[in-house]
């Protein structure tokens, strides 16, 4: 009788199911079906003998099973089914009577049943009863046949050619390596699997009693007449191995020795839909790719996309598993990029395409090479190709930012290198004008980033000298240097830099100092040095409040040296950096060619002093686009308490109760400006005009971040020094009327006692200049003289119609600047009048009642029609003269008529907005500094509506305001404006998703600048600062925001950022955090020593000690930034001690 387990008890059980014996010969042939049911009924005898309790033994193993998972909750029922059968089992052949003899088919192992009824129920059901059928597990895994069983595979130490076994009785068991697969694959190991069976293999036959447990058989292959094999297979299977090799038959190495198994990172298993796999389709686009490039050898998109191409052949692609590269592959690999890049650059002969071949073989030079290789070979780069802008913007970005090797000289040198290569080029004649032109950009670029740097690494005096010397040189030259046109060639502009070093070495007082007259004037009359000024030291406490004395004394200096000293003033301990000798600032002296070039210089100026432009910028000129650069907007490094208020760096500790939390933050939501006052946003990116340079209360200030900066004269620039500058600049006509209405703007905040003085003093220069008239009445308004100021807007515009062709096109701006003061002071229906007087032929103050109408109802419709055809004959006429900044003002005008004539009506205001802007779009590129103005205007009507209408639809206000910023989205005006508007409606979600999709990833054309720019991460953080815990903002989104902003592309070398960022761990008690902050700053950027001085100022005592603030102390050494006050002395005393 055949013996059974218990799992296959049941999988006999069933009655009318042929039984078939298990064949042992392949001779066997099955017996038939009589004989099997003849065989049936002596079985069920002998299985009667079983007791009766166990014949129920299913029954009740199922019942106790579900009792049991009744009170266990989720144990499945099925181990308590195999524990319940067990025990079955034992006491069924346990009760046998010891000493009685086993009959025939008695002799069963005590693990084993006889059962050949089975259970019915398996045909009703089609299946096993689920809780009857036993589990098995897997026993001894890793254990070898006829080896130990104390022996076990290790499967870290085998491999394809061996098994490594393992002793695992000896001590306890290790801890399974959860990186041990990972470090086989970087071995070179590949895994093994089973190959599955492609198709269903007709050799298997259903009826036979046996299956072969090969994969697959291989074919008999059929010979022709001459024996050799059919279809071109040879006996050895297509091998190269020789018969007689004694490696024997030698294997393919792409394939396993196993015929059934593979290789589990195999890429031919993953067969892509043409049936080829991703190797081969790779190497099928690198051949397409590689025909292009010899097709369009001079192609560098073809070049590029080959090069990129060469990740996917590493097996770095999009469909790759590997995710990670060796040291060796990711070398072998830039290594290839390398020569690739090479031979592009023989090939590609464009401009453009070189210049982007040229950092990308940098990039791949700076991973196989070391700091000084790859130094050189930037070096070598730029002397062949000193005319790309970008390739020394990388080149600066790679010197400056590396911590490990940061050294101020070596990065200083790297920038006098770049002065003194592009000075060359252009004197040496062989470039042409457009090419000078764009060498002479990069040496302004230079010049600002350069003194920048200096500045922020502690050597204010050096970088001050630099821009008096280039001011001096450039705008305030000799007549007889002019007259003798020097500067065409080298031997002439040596011959007046001999001149220059006279006056320098004179010490008689230069630009932004008093009494300083220029160099023209000295060449004319000799001056006398101003008298020597004396400097005292401090006296340092050698106890423990040492670090608080010298911070102080530290910030004292630093103010002091501003400006640089002369020899004969009474310098502490003879600085010799406080004298900057002409051998100093000789690099810096660029004579730019055009006025064009002389005005990119006084940009450069206006953005080393951290002031708004001068004239009208467009958002990609020179100035907008250094504004936005991580490397020159870092004004957020000279913070003083208000505008750390500003940014809400003083909130309360986090330790108060959430009721305490809550109630302070409703408080400072509703003092805050962005749901009263949206005007404080502290970072500026727009288009200045005189809106903003003569601004109000109720608009954007150009001044208000820079005032508040260096208020109590504390800032990065002496505010008496750069008006002086400005002024003497303006009074030899530098940078025309832009210049000087510029001056009377910041002398208005500045010092308003004085700027009246100063506007009669230019218009007695220029009587007819019509836009500085225009300024002089703004000054008078905002002074609280209205009546004065409207005086001397009509008596202008009646002087103007008397004027020439050209200076009668500026009478628009004087309409303008009367019909939004009057709009400005609550009296829309006045606004209305003063537009109904431009077509009469002279304006009378007062009005003439007739002129008044009491409501628009009774206006005339021919006075509106005058009006109406007198704006649109001014527009056409402006826009046939190509006049387009006064055809914008005339718009402008139409716009505020719309809005007035239809009882403030946005909707009529926007439509003439639109059609406007619709004809303005065919004469100029919808991208422009006209575009951009003629928005802001709007915008600034709609805030009017807002706050002055009572009834209108925020969605409508909405809606204009995020067209405005998905044309413009840098621009802080319409951000502020609707953070400002989302805010009084509490869905301030609306304001992260524009950030989040317009701003900071762009799209389309603006999505360079997204990623450029570090203006979208400074309002990012802005507004969520100011959102507020009832607004959905807390501390992780905070610090959230922070950390995007600090890694990415445009915000990680920002160190006004990384200041911001410490400031608000520091301020939240999160000290850890705070230092954490503080050395990511040092590394990202080494050359800022304000973040260096966050260390003693806000850490000291706290979370570092006296070693940790001696060793940061050491590091300014190191990295040779400027300490004004020694502290060795003291520490030799405390060592002492």
């Amino acid at each position: 009788m055949p013996i059974q387990s218990v799992s296959s008890r049941q999988n006999l059980d069933a009655k009318h199911v042929d039984k078939r014996a298990i064949p042992r010969f392949a001779s066997f042939k099955p017996s038939t079906t009589s004989n099997v049911q003849s065989q049936e009924t002596s079985v069920s005898e002998s299985n009667n003998r079983l007791p009766k309790s166990y014949d129920d033994a299913p029954d009740e193993s199922v019942s106790r099973s579900k009792s049991h998972g009744q009170t266990r909750g989720r144990h499945h029922p099925r181990g308590q089914h195999e524990r319940s059968l067990k025990s079955q089992v034992n006491r069924h052949v346990g009760s046998k009577p010891a000493g009685q003899d086993p009959g025939p088919g008695e002799n069963i192992p005590k693990s084993f049943i006889v059962d050949l009824l089975g259970d019915s129920n398996n045909l009703n059901f089609g299946t096993l009863h689920r809780y009857t059928t036993a589990s098995y597990l897997r026993f001894g895994a890793g254990n070898v046949v006829g080896s130990s069983m104390n022996q076990r595979i290790d499967r870290a130490a085998s491999t394809e050619k061996g098994l490594v076994l393992s002793d695992h009785t000896h001590g306890l068991a290790k801890k399974r390596d959860k990186h041990a697969r990972w470090r086989l694959v970087q071995e070179g190991v590949r895994e093994l699997k089973i190959k599955p069976r492609e198709r269903h293999d007709p050799a298997i036959d259903s009826a036979a009693d046996y299956v072969f447990l090969e994969a697959s058989q291989r074919a008999k292959r059929r010979r022709g007449d001459d024996g050799s094999p059919v279809g071109g297979v040879s006996s050895s299977d297509g091998d190269d191995t020789h018969y007689r090799s004694l490696d024997g038959k030698a294997r393919s190495k792409k394939e396993p020795a196993d015929q059934d198994l593979k290789y589990n990172s195999d890429t031919s298993s993953h067969q892509d839909i043409a049936g080829r796999s991703l190797d081969e389709s790779a190497q099928r686009k690198r051949a397409q790719l590689f025909r292009r490039t010899e097709i369009e050898p001079t192609n560098f998109e073809a070049w590029i996309s080959m090069i990129n191409h060469q990740d996917n052949m590493l097996g770095r692609g999009q469909n790759s598993q590997k995710t990670r590269l060796t040291n060796a592959e990711r070398r072998s690999n830039a290594e290839i990029k390398f020569s690739m890049f090479e031979k592009a650059l023989e090939k590609v002969k464009d401009p453009e395409g070189r210049e982007i071949l040229l950092l990308g073989m940098t990039q791949e030079v700076s991973r196989i090479r070391g700091i000084d290789k790859t130094s050189s070979c930037w070096k070598s780069i730029l002397q062949q190709d000193p005319q790309s802008l970008r390739l020394w913007t990388e080149f600066f970005d790679f010197m400056q930012t590396n911590f490990t090797h940061f050294k101020f000289e070596e990065v200083q040198g790297v920038y006098l290198d770049c002065l003194n290569l592009t000075r060359g080029a252009i004197t040496s004649g062989e470039i042409s004008l457009d090419e000078s032109n764009k060498v002479l950009d990069i040496q302004i670029y230079v010049v600002l980033r350069m003194t920048l740097f200096m500045r922020e690494s502690g050597f204010t005096e050096y970088a001050t000298a630099a821009w008096q010397a280039l001011l001096e040189f450039v705008f305030f030259k000799p007549i007889i240097v002019k007259a003798s046109d020097h500067g065409k060639d080298g031997s002439s502009h040596e011959a007046t830099v001999s001149l220059f070093e006279k006056f320098w070495d004179s010490e008689v007082p230069r630009i932004g100092e008093e009494g300083a007259e220029g160099w023209a004037s000295f060449s004319r009359k000799q001056g006398e040095p101003p008298q020597p000024r004396t400097e005292t030291a401090d006296d340092l406490e050698d106890s423990k409040g040492h670090w608080k004395s010298w911070i102080a004394s530290e910030r004292r200096h630093s103010l002091l040296s501003r400006n640089p000293a002369r020899t004969i003033d009474d310098i502490e301990e003879n600085d010799p950096y406080r004298i900057i000798l002409f051998s100093d600032i000789r690099p810096f002296l660029i004579d730019p060619p055009s006025l064009a070039g002389q005005q990119l210089i006084l940009d450069a100026f206006s953005a080393f002093c951290y002031l708004p432009p001068f004239g009208a910028e467009g958002p990609d000129s020179h100035l907008r686009v250094w504004g936005r650069d991580c490397f020159l907007r870092n004004d957020a490094l000279r913070l003083n308490g208000k505008l750390e208020d500003s940014w809400k760096l003083h909130f309360p500790k986090q330790t108060g109760s959430s009721e305490e939390q809550d109630s302070i933050d409703e408080g400072g939501i509703r003092l805050r400006s962005g749901a009263q006052d949206p005007f404080q946003f502290p970072v500026r990116d727009y288009q200045v005009s005189s809106d903003s340079l003569f601004a109000e209360k109720q608009w954007f200030s150009a001044f208000d971040t820079w005032q508040d900066q260096c208020s109590g004269d504390g800032g990065p620039v002496e505010v008496a020094c750069v008006l002086r500058s400005l002024k003497s600049l303006i009074s030899i006509g530098a940078g025309g009327e832009a210049i000087a209405i510029y001056v009377l703007a910041l002398e208005l905040r500045t010092s308003p006692e004085t700027v009246r003085k100063t506007a009669k003093n230019l218009l007695r220069k220029r009587p007819f200049s019509v836009r500085l008239y225009n300024a002089y009445a703004l000054i008078e308004y905002r002074l609280a003289n209205i009546k004065k100021g409207e005086g001397i807007l009509t008596t202008s515009i009646n002087m103007g119609k008397k004027l020439d062709e050209v200076s009668q096109r500026d009478s628009i701006l004087l309409w303008r600047t009367w019909i939004w003061e009057t709009l400005s002071a609550n009296s829309a229906q006045e606004a209305l009048v003063r537009l109904l007087a431009m077509g009469n032929e002279e304006i009378q103050m007062p009005f003439p009642e007739c002129d008044r109408p009491d409501d628009l109802d009774s206006v005339e419709p021919a006075l509106l029609l005058r009006t109406e055809r007198a704006l649109i004959a001014t527009r056409d006429h402006m826009l046939s003269l190509s006049s387009y900044s006064h055809a914008v003002f005339a718009i402008e005008c139409m716009i505020l008529f719309a809005y007035l004539r239809n009882a403030q009506s946005l909707s009529a205001a926007t439509f003439a907005f639109r059609s406007n802007i619709a004809l303005l779009s065919t004469h100029v590129s919808s991208s422009s500094s006209k575009h951009e103005y003629l928005y802001q205007s709007f915008a600034r009507l709609i805030y009017y509506h807002a706050t002055h209408t009572r009834l209108y639809k925020p969605s409508d206000i909405r809606s204009l305001l995020a067209e405005n910023i998905a044309r413009f989205p840098q621009n802080t005006i319409f951000l502020s404006l609707f953070a400002w508007n989302e805010a009084r409606f509490r869905i301030d979600d609306r304001v992260r998703s524009v950030v989040k999709e317009l701003v900071l990833r762009g799209s389309g054309d603006t999505k360079s600048q997204a990623q450029d720019s570090v203006m979208p991460h400074f309002f990012a953080i802005y507004s969520e600062l100011h959102r507020g815990v009832t607004f959905g903002s807390n501390i992780s989104t905070i610090r959230s925001t922070f950390e995007r902003a600090v890694e990415s592309d445009s915000g990680t070398h920002c160190a006004g950022l990384w200041k911001l960022y410490f400031l608000f761990e520091h301020s939240r008690s999160e000290l850890e955090r705070a230092k954490m902050v503080f050395w990511r700053g040092l590394r990202a950027c080494p050359w800022a020593k304000d973040l260096y001085m966050l260390a003693f100022e806000h850490l000291r005592g706290e979370v570092m000690g006296e070693a940790d603030l001696r060793g940061i102390y050491e590091l300014l050494g190191e990295k040779e930034l400027r300490v004004h006050v020694g502290l060795e002395d003291i520490f030799e005393g405390l060592d002492e001690r």
